[in-house]
């Protein structure tokens, strides 16, 4: 699971160890722009489409890539309809989300592909 920045900075060398990656899209971006998403007072920062969380998950997918690895993802960002194109061209494998959005993530894979 690739939740911490320390975990994107050494993808390349976690992926010859592992089969896939998955990336935790809720704590990654927490802990990338050091802000508690269950802290009130800085939960607004919070943001996964920061161009420096971008480019976390952009990182884990080259490495993904290099190594002939699958990068999956879950948390808020994996089922956000607004964001699905983005991560398929980025170069996400598979997406995990909740329920109730499956339908609309289907939708949006459909039409991005």
């Amino acid at each position: 699971m690739i939740e911490v920045p320390a975990a994107v900075m050494i993808a390349d060398k976690l992926a010859s160890e592992v089969d896939f990656f998955s990336i935790g899209t809720n704590d990654l971006t927490q802990y990338i722009m050091a802000a508690d998403r269950g802290n009130s007072t800085v939960a607004k920062l919070v943001d996964y489409c920061n161009d420096a969380v971008i480019n976390a998950i952009a990182m884990v997918c080259q490495a993904g890539r290099n190594n002939e690895i699958p990068v999956s993802m879950c948390g808020e960002m994996a089922g956000d309809i607004q964001q699905t194109a983005r991560l398929l061209t980025m170069g996400i494998d598979k997406l995990s989300a909740s329920p109730s959005r499956l339908p609309a993530l289907k939708a949006a894979i459909r039409t991005s592909h």
